[in-house]
């Protein structure tokens, strides 16, 4: 992960509009989508016998096969103003959490 660029993915105050200007104040801070939900038997398996808190920032590596791509072309019936969007599925085969030393980093990071 070295090599990455991390991007940082919360939404701006324009991006959260398209929820409609009345729904700014609750739309959602990242895109639809981004949010990961590990159950107990993930945790288990990624050895995370201690979960981090609430609100605590961990950082996950991961790999991925692209399970689909589609693009859309539309036109607006009233304007005639044509829009796109292209769309990314991926399916997470490994996951790696890595949170504070003593726990899953190690197990990753460790010289053998």
């Amino acid at each position: 992960m070295a090599d990455t660029k991390l991007v940082n993915m919360k939404l701006d105050p324009d991006e959260r509009e398209h929820y409609g200007p009345s729904m700014v104040v609750s739309a959602p801070q990242y895109p639809y989508g981004l949010a990961l939900h590990l159950d107990d038997d993930v945790m288990e398996k990624l050895a995370l016998a201690k979960t981090p808190g609430a609100g605590k920032t961990v950082t996950i590596e991961a790999k991925a096969i692209v399970t689909s791509v589609t693009e859309n072309e539309r036109v607006n019936e009233l304007t005639g103003l044509k829009s796109s969007e292209t769309c990314m599925s991926l399916q997470i085969t490994d996951l790696a959490i890595l949170t504070a030393k003593g726990d899953a980093a190690d197990k990753i990071y460790a010289k053998d």
